[in-house]
């Protein structure tokens, strides 16, 4: 536990003066009951020397003090005379720590009530009852226990006051570098980041459930972020599922905090209860929302749990609004990228930026589309029948040889390898693809003709020229990133010239790989629109 030392509070001075113009001997036990609680002492410490300190005045056979921590869990530290508590005095002060808001000023309880006589004084902080100061006697209470009980009772609200904000702060301090150092072991805008988050948050919090909800225009709420606990038990526990979404609901409406005592008895979940829900509306610097974050605890939650939840908020707000942009743009690229490339262009996404590049180009063209389309009355089975051509190519290009999909043309393929990704093994990863598109077409045709359908075949063209690469298209409806120039337009050009089941290259790949391991046969000299001279194109026969 953290020491800490206090200035002296106002209104120790106050009572101090007071009491020296009454009392002499009043005035002694105000001032040495102040060097006791500005000194650097553990609570339990300091309470028994404040209470060994009082016995010289009020000789009790009980005394205790009941207070709140920071997170509002009762704390009781009880002294006997005798330094052996009796059970009667035990269940005496176990029911007034039970019912610590119940106590709003002075009072003396029956004595027939707990075998001898209490005075008991709330400690307070301006209108937040913080706990209890009291005493036990065997017959009857002295002349100025009041007195003295006020006057104790007011300078350890200032010493539990101030307690319990420092260790409330120290808790914030902590998680923010529990979350820091999450930083540099994950990344911090993704769902697993922002569980880990909810689980520290829920371990000072004392609250096993955490959950990140979004919703839409309508009000509805779906999952966004659960914890493990929160997974396990949202399916399974209706009560709990109802009241979490009334606390969703009054918070998005009243655009504020929201803390609720769990209804009923409670919820009860594995081997303990729950007890209360927190709902926080996260927002971005600009008033958006980001979503709705709930902690359901095992133990009613206070205003000072409230600091701990807003400052799990400042980090997952960025992070949720972050994770969501990353995530639309995702969905939008993941059509042209594979997973690898994908990850690497949600964190450089300057590499998107338009640009002049090398690169490498493929064209892939199913041939026997056309005659299967004319002779199929099924428009359903012919869409079905090419898509499955098509995802297989696509599948070679994206995952296995991390190539950018640019787009479909009817039944053809483009795609370039070096964009948005420098590459300077694109040529050879582009020939080493389209070697793999035959194969893997040819794997499929041969499955089709066993299963008695039409098998299709295709021509795959290669070209590596400087072109600009970039998003084109409209940013209201849709961007496609692609490349323009005339090394796009040779590369179809020369596809017209393509045979089936073979891979054509333009001279310009033939020149980059001819000292390389794979073998090339000049297939013929084509006059190319645009181009003066005609170009020389090659079959690549494979590896050497």
């Amino acid at each position: 536990m953290r020491i800490f030392t206090f200035m002296r509070p106002l209104y120790m001075i106050k009572y101090f003066d007071m009491a020296a113009a009454s009392d002499k001997t009043d005035a002694e036990f105000i001032a040495t009951l102040s060097q006791i609680l500005t000194s650097s002492q553990l609570m339990s410490v300091l309470i028994r020397k404040i209470f060994t300190h009082l016995y010289n005045y009020l000789p009790f056979l009980t005394s205790f003090v009941a207070y709140k921590d920071h997170f509002g869990r009762p704390r009781t530290i009880s002294i006997d005379s005798s330094d052996a508590i009796l059970p009667s005095s035990q269940f005496a002060i176990d029911s007034l720590v039970n019912n610590l808001n119940s106590v709003t000023d002075y009072f003396e309880p029956a004595k027939t009530m707990f075998r001898g006589t209490f005075a008991v004084h709330p400690i307070k902080w301006e209108d937040r009852n913080l706990g209890l100061v009291g005493l036990k006697f065997k017959d009857g209470v002295p002349k100025k226990t009041k007195l003295y009980l006020t006057m104790l009772a007011n300078m350890l609200a200032s010493r539990i006051f101030f307690s319990n904000r420092l260790e409330s702060e120290k808790d914030q301090r902590e998680l923010i570098r529990s979350m820091d150092s999450l930083t540099d072991r994950s990344s911090p805008h993704s769902k697993d980041y922002m569980a880990k988050v909810l689980d520290l948050a829920g371990a000072k919090l004392n609250a096993p459930i955490g959950m990140i909800f979004n919703f839409d225009l309508n009000s509805q709420f779906t999952k966004f972020v659960f914890n493990e606990t929160a997974k396990i038990v949202w399916d399974n526990y209706d009560n709990l599922r109802n009241q979490v979404t009334y606390a969703l609901q009054e918070c998005l409406e009243s655009d504020e905090i929201v803390l609720k005592e769990v209804s009923g008895s409670g919820i009860v979940v594995a081997d303990y209860r729950l007890e209360s829900i927190v709902a926080l509306p996260l927002k971005t610097s600009a008033l958006e929302y980001a979503g709705l974050l709930v902690f359901v605890g095992k133990e009613p939650l206070t205003p000072e749990h409230l600091e701990i939840v807003k400052t799990c908020a400042t980090f997952l707000d960025t992070c949720i609004i972050r994770y969501k942009k990353e995530d639309l743009l995702g969905r939008r690229l993941n059509k042209y990228f594979g997973r690898d490339i994908l990850g690497h262009l949600i964190k450089n996404q300057e590499w998107l930026n338009p640009r002049k590049e090398s690169v490498s180009i493929l064209s892939a063209d199913l041939a026997g589309s056309t005659d299967f389309a004319n002779s199929e009355p099924d428009a359903m089975v012919v869409f079905n029948h090419i898509n499955e051509y098509l995802t297989t190519i696509a599948r070679v290009v994206r995952e296995d040889f991390k190539g950018t999909l640019d787009k479909y043309i009817g039944d053809e393929v483009m795609a370039l390898f070096g964009a948005p990704i420098k590459d300077r093994n694109s040529v050879s990863r582009c020939l080493d693809c389209g070697l793999e598109i035959l194969r893997a077409v040819e794997r499929l045709k041969k499955k089709h003709e066993k299963q008695g359908k039409i098998g299709l075949e295709v021509k795959v063209t290669i070209n590596v020229a400087p072109v600009i690469v970039g998003e084109l298209g409209s940013w209201e409806t849709q961007l496609d990133y692609t490349a323009i120039g005339d090394g796009v337009n040779q590369t179809f050009r020369i596809a017209e010239y393509g045979l089936c089941r073979k891979v054509i290259v333009h001279e310009n790949v033939y020149q980059c790989l001819k000292d390389s391991k794979y073998k090339f046969e000049l297939l013929d000299s084509v006059a190319v629109r645009g181009i003066k001279n005609k170009i020389n194109i090659y079959t690549c026969l494979g590896v050497k």
